[in-house]
């Protein structure tokens, strides 16, 4: 059959002619990664991570710079990270000095932008313009539609949606892809939304994929059926307490207690027991949490983490558990008559 490559990467013209051809596009950016050895002075910093860009970038992933300027459509200038600023100069003044890149190429520092979150896939500490390339003869300053090195970055304009950014893309590569055709080949431009790059796809050439979309909802799996052991073992337990405590529910009830409040009374047995294995679980993660990102490869302190939806969850989990625990380890209690367990305590004193 026919060999199908899907890739993330495409020709460096295609981000040149997206906003003429779909009028629904607002900001339209490139960026090709190169590993770069970085030189300021006599100190030097090997494989630096170097994001090359081009277009709207800047103003598409909403960088925030903490002093001067982002000049990334003009050659040989750069915009370096906060905390990698204060590793390279220190002190000093960033703004106006010279890196030279790859020991050749000086470029100067026109801006500082604030540490980009560790979950980003461009979190990187240098971003410079491709317009560099096209200043020592690289690269075309139109682009080519030859060969795939670059990712294309897109933002549509409100109301526009991917359906229709989809058939734009669609009409491009009918329109310029036309060396495919002459080689019996076929080439299409198809869009992906940016949150999904985090997860590893059928696609090559993806830029800092994690893992698998499939592998983190078995992973989610596995944790709730977890959580729904502790539950069962839990229930299980404060059942085995409450057979044991039937006359101290007797009492409660020849005292006027109604089952309503023996209700209240599991409840507020549950909610304390949740509650302190709560504080038991952030004490472990608190001293524990080093070690986690280590295990992972990640440190997630510095990353963007959405925890009003992360508390409403895990509020609504443990408010769940204490209402199922508590109402299933209230049943024995409920069921207790003191009628007869008078009866029964009469019936032993008098066979004495």
């Amino acid at each position: 059959g026919e060999q199908v490559l899907h890739s993330a990467k495409t020709p460096d013209r295609l981000f040149r002619v997206l906003k003429d051809e779909i009028p629904g596009v607002e900001y339209a950016a490139l960026s090709y990664l190169e590993n770069v050895l970085i030189r300021y002075e006599d100190k030097f910093y090997n494989d630096q991570p170097n994001l090359w860009v081009d277009g709207d970038f800047v103003e598409m992933f909403g960088l925030k710079m903490i002093s001067g300027t982002s000049k990334l459509r003009d050659k040989l200038t750069c915009i370096v990270s906060a905390s990698m600023a204060k590793k390279i100069f220190g002190n000093e003044n960033p703004l106006g000095k010279t890196l030279f890149v790859n020991e050749g190429m000086p470029h100067e520092v026109t801006g500082v932008f604030e540490d980009i979150p560790s979950n980003s896939h461009i979190n990187f500490n240098f971003f410079m313009p491709t317009q560099t390339f096209v200043h020592y003869g690289w690269m075309s300053p139109e682009g080519g539609w030859y060969g795939d090195f670059c990712w294309t970055y897109v933002k549509m304009k409100d109301g526009f949606n991917q359906s229709k950014l989809d058939e734009g893309l669609k009409s491009i590569s009918e329109k310029y892809l036309t060396h495919l055709t002459n080689q019996h080949r076929k080439g299409t431009f198809v869009s992906q939304p940016v949150t999904d790059v985090h997860y590893s796809s059928t696609r090559s050439g993806e830029l800092n994929t994690s893992t698998r979309e499939k592998t983190i909802t078995a992973l989610m799996l596995v944790a709730l059926l977890i959580l729904a052991v502790i539950w069962m073992n839990y229930i299980n337990l404060s059942t085995s307490l409450s057979r044991k405590r039937v006359n101290v529910f007797a009492t409660y009830r020849k005292l006027g207690a109604s089952k309503l409040t023996l209700i209240k009374l599991s409840l507020i047995e549950s909610t304390m027991i949740n509650a302190a294995a709560l504080l038991v679980a952030i004490i472990l993660f608190y001293f524990t949490e080093d070690l986690f990102y280590q295990l992972i490869g990640k440190d997630l302190s510095s990353g963007i983490i959405d925890y009003p939806v992360i508390i409403a969850l895990s509020a609504s989990l443990i408010f769940i558990g204490i209402l199922i625990t508590s109402l299933i380890s209230a049943i024995p209690a409920l069921r207790v008559n003191p009628a007869f367990l008078r009866q029964r305590s009469l019936s032993k004193t008098s066979g004495t």
